[in-house]
């Protein structure tokens, strides 16, 4: 069985490693650690699914994911909450981020996202 300490390192990971995907307009990569059924509400409070949320995707500016916490519930689902900072004027963003996963052995995805300034 994984060690929740992995598992939190996982899951610090994949939160900046979603801030670089936007950062690099990684459509391929943002699609891999989201889920099919991603809900993300943004910071201006429109609400996309996974598609519209790609579909957005593109180069963006430089940013910086703080992670300040990771609560499990289970072995399979989890909530980090994080700061990520925007641009050379470092813009503040609380997130929360709900992650799942099928078993134990699968890796996180990223099923529900709320967004808002921070």
């Amino acid at each position: 069985m994984e060690s929740v300490n992995a598992s939190v390192m996982d899951l610090v990971d994949i939160n900046v490693a979603v801030g670089e995907a936007e950062v690099t307009g990684d459509r391929e990569r943002l699609e891999e650690l989201t889920s099919a059924d991603l809900v993300f509400r943004r910071a201006d409070g429109t609400v996309v699914n996974q598609r519209e949320f790609l579909g957005k995707v593109a180069p963006g500016k430089p940013r910086e994911t703080e992670v300040e916490s990771v609560t499990f519930f289970g072995t399979l689902r989890a909530v980090v909450t994080c700061v990520v900072r925007v641009g050379e004027e470092r813009t503040p963003y609380h997130n929360v981020r709900l992650f799942h996963r099928s078993t134990s052995d699968m890796p996180w995805q990223l099923l529900a996202w709320a967004n808002e300034p921070a």
